[in-house]
């Protein structure tokens, strides 16, 4: 931010003559203003694609070239491309459960001052489908199971073929409840 001043200077000597001289000089603000961090919105993916984090809207109040500085704080440790970028790239991590991957955001002006931290939150969905184990008991006169004992997570959908149609309704499309 600038102003301009203008002095006008005006001299008359012993007989009553002058000169007047105008002199114009810009003043600019010599306060350097902190940069502003912004880490860009929060994200939900999946596991294994690639994800962008964005600090394109970080900036400077004073227009002073800023430079990025990305530090994961918190979830599954993953590699950025780099650390020094607007915007870093990472593959999302394989999870065995939803995580929260949380990044911080300071840039920094060319005068050296750095901005208040901003963070982002990536949240990485479980999306490993459910594991089902089947342990069969064999029926004296047939070599398929009689019954057949399903184990996997509360919520999730099983279907079992079994050659005695008398425990197909027991098990085909059974909804597995809360133990």
């Amino acid at each position: 931010v600038s102003s301009t001043i203008t002095l006008e200077l005006q001299v008359f000597d012993t007989s009553g003559a002058s000169n007047t001289a105008i002199v114009s000089f810009n003043v600019f603000n010599s306060i350097n203003e902190p940069p502003v961090a912004d880490a860009g919105p929060d994200q939900t993916v999946i596991q294994n694609i690639l994800v962008t984090l964005d600090g394109s809207a970080s900036s400077d109040p004073n227009n002073d070239p800023i430079t990025y500085s990305w530090t994961q704080i918190d979830g599954t440790p993953v590699e950025l491309s780099s650390r020094t970028v607007e915007s870093p790239t990472f593959p999302a991590p394989l999870v065995t459960a939803d995580d929260v991957l949380t990044f911080e955001l300071i840039v920094t002006d060319s005068f050296s001052l750095p901005s208040v931290p901003a963070t982002v939150d990536i949240t990485v969905l479980d999306t490993t489908a459910p594991l089902i184990s089947i342990d069969p008991i064999s029926s004296p006169t047939s070599q398929f199971p009689t019954a057949l004992f399903g184990n996997t997570e509360p919520g999730a959908f099983v279907e079992a073929f079994i050659e005695d149609s008398s425990l197909t309704e027991v098990f085909n499309g059974t909804t597995i409840a809360d133990p």
